[in-house]
């Protein structure tokens, strides 16, 4: 089995200069949907130059940011300090499992080879929550 290339391999700045802005508009009502509470652990895969991160933070968040990209983590750092921040990949991220209370991978699926796998993965480290 070979690596897929990567798509932002190399291209953070542009990302950040482009396509970031096109994928900011659901940041916020992706949050208000999702509603994460201060102090849960959030999971934000793909965090690209971390604007997900970054608004999750303002709103108590202790954030987990994960990129497979290392310059992309480099913008992460800066716009949401003190994130945890992760080099990998869906669909094998090295969390435990149950290990976050909310999952976000905004504008991510898409890219991803294998979305079921992906998405398999992101409910492996999702803490169940009773109804």
């Amino acid at each position: 089995m070979t690596t897929p290339p990567r798509k932002w391999d190399g291209r953070a700045i542009a990302y950040a200069e482009t396509f970031a802005g096109q994928c900011a508009h659901a940041i916020e009502p992706l949050l208000g949907a999702l509603d994460p509470r201060p102090g849960e652990a959030l999971l934000d895969v793909g965090t690209g130059a971390g604007a997900v991160a970054a608004a999750a933070q303002g709103r108590g968040g202790v954030v987990i940011a994960v990129d497979p990209e290392a310059d992309m983590l480099e913008l992460a750092d800066v716009a949401a300090p003190g994130a945890v921040l992760v080099r990998a990949a869906l669909p094998s991220l090295p969390l435990p499992g149950v290990s976050v209370d909310v999952v976000v991978a905004n504008f991510v699926l898409n890219h991803v080879p294998d979305a079921g796998a992906a998405v398999r993965e992101l409910g492996r480290v999702l803490r169940r929550v009773a109804p």
